[in-house]
Order: C-alpha cells, then structure tokens, then sequence
C-alpha cells in the first residue's frame, strides 16, 4: 500500500479525485455545505501529497536513478564518474571496475529489461539488488572476451546504502544474455 502512494502521483490524484467528486456531488444533491467543506479538504490534501510527494524520493527511486547514472557514465567510457558509484567500503569492488573498465571501449548502451530494485531494508546498512539487459555495441577486443559488436548483457548491481543515504555498488556481474540459461561470469 505505501508503495503505491509514495511512487504513484496517478493513485494519489485518482485516490482524491475519487473522494472530492463522491464529497461534491453528495453535497449537492443534499445541499450540506459540510460536504463542500469535505470536499475542498479533500482537494487540498490532494495537493499537498502530490506536492509532499515530487519533493521525496524513495530508495527505489533513489537506486533507479543511480542505476540511470550509471549508464550515463557507461555510454561516455567515463571511468572515474562511474567510480564515484562504487562504495569506499568495497575496494576490491572498486579495484575490479578500475582494472576491467579499460578493456571495452562502449560505442553504445541502452537497458532492454529492467528489473524493479529488490531492497533488504532490514540489513544494517540495508542493501539492494538490480537486475537488467543492456544492449551493448562495444568493442571488447582488449578483454577477455575478445568481442567486438553488439549483444546483450545481463548485469546484477548489488548496492549498500551508506550512511549519507546515497546507494553506492558493493559487487557487480555480468554475463552474456545471448545464451538461453547463460550463467553469470
């Protein structure tokens, strides 16, 4: 339920809309004006939700917009930016991304599916997974892979939350999403 109310602007006007209408229309086939009242209370908690509402971000959105960054910084070959996404606490994390980010040369990326953020918000820090395809055109002659072309990957992002509030990647993977049942490498 808390979902919906804090991520879905559209529930909450259609919520409201619903309560002002009914509120309106009984007040005026009754003519009490305490069912006027009602209704431009309702009108203006609507309001103030959906304004409360695009001012906060939950950690859901907070991790697709991470994960939105990232790509940014994937398409743009920008290793130091995508750095800035990886969490201190891991530097073996950081080390990889450091050492295998220079093999490919991405010419384009673009996700295909996007999983919604699974988030372990019980954990002390809480931590989250994200799993998507992204359709890649890269030159990976320089990897291990020795690719160069398009295909899709499938990429699991694992994040903590640091104490800041910013989801920052404690371990990745990818693997080849061309196989049916490929496992991660």
């Amino acid at each position: 339920v808390m979902r919906w109310l804090s991520e879905e602007p559209l529930m909450i006007f259609l919520t409201w809309m619903t309560f002002v209408v009914v509120a309106a229309a009984w007040g005026f086939v009754t003519r009490k004006g305490l069912l006027w009242g009602l209704a431009v209370v309702g009108l203006l908690v609507m309001i103030a939700a959906l304004v409360f509402e695009s001012q906060t971000l939950t950690d859901r959105e907070k991790l697709n917009r991470a994960l939105d960054q990232m790509v940014l910084c994937v398409r743009a070959n920008d290793l130091q930016a995508l750095m800035k996404h990886g969490s201190a606490s891991r530097p073996d994390t950081l080390a990889r991304l450091e050492s295998e980010m220079p093999s490919y040369y991405v010419r384009s990326v673009s996700l295909t599916h996007r999983k919604q953020p699974e988030i372990l918000a019980d954990g002390d820090p809480p931590t989250a997974t994200i799993d998507f395809t992204a359709f890649v055109d890269v030159d990976a002659t320089k990897s291990v892979f020795r690719y160069d072309g398009t295909g899709l990957r499938g990429v699991t992002l694992t994040f903590q939350k640091d104490p800041d509030g910013e989801w920052r990647v404690i371990d990745y993977q990818h693997y080849d999403a061309n196989l049916l049942g490929g496992g991660r490498k």
